[in-house]
């Protein structure tokens, strides 16, 4: 069990890294990104950087994957508490990432949140269609003011989520790692 433990709890770290080595990742940390309703040129990373991205950090939120955030958290906080190792960093990480999913859009429609932003695009464009989830996304990219705010929302979003990762990922690698 505590082989398996560790092997999730590395695949995790090397998934982290592998996302934020992405060239989405980069394009963000390198650039001021403009997005427009097309009154002004944007500067945006491209379409195959965005699915690739995308279709990574899948793996991070869907809860039958090894590397689940909530999954690697409850492993993570077991193992250092056992370990007489404060919890609180990660738990705060945690925390920080769970409340930026649960933020409402600044589109004010539905009360959307982030995480429905997401969705719209993950579920309703990329992957594992639905119906609800593509009317959501034409919805949302139906006019140039609407699509602007919903691009700046979702690629922020993916950042913001990689980063925190990342960052749960260093404590995987330097407080958890060390105790298995």
């Amino acid at each position: 069990m505590e082989n398996n433990i560790k092997s999730d709890i590395e695949l995790f770290i090397l998934e982290a890294k592998r996302l934020t080595s992405k060239s989405l990742y980069k394009f963000f940390q390198e650039n001021e990104v403009i997005f427009s309703d097309g009154s002004v040129e944007e500067n945006v990373p491209d379409i195959e950087q965005l699915e690739a991205y995308v279709l990574h950090l899948r793996k991070f939120l869907q809860a039958n994957e090894r590397v689940f955030v909530p999954r690697i958290r409850k492993v993570g906080n077991k193992i250092l508490y056992d370990n007489g190792i404060d919890t609180t960093k990660l738990n705060q990480i945690y925390d920080v990432y769970q409340q930026m999913f649960k933020s409402k859009s600044i589109l004010k429609i539905n009360n959307l949140t982030l995480e429905d932003i997401l969705n719209a695009r993950l579920y309703g464009d990329l992957s594992h269609l639905n119906e609800e989830n593509r009317l959501l996304y034409s919805s949302l990219i139906g006019d140039s003011y609407k699509k602007a705010i919903y691009n700046f929302e979702f690629t922020t979003l993916l950042v913001e989520a990689g980063e925190l990762i990342l960052e749960m990922a260093t404590i995987c690698e330097e407080d958890i790692i060390p105790c298995l």
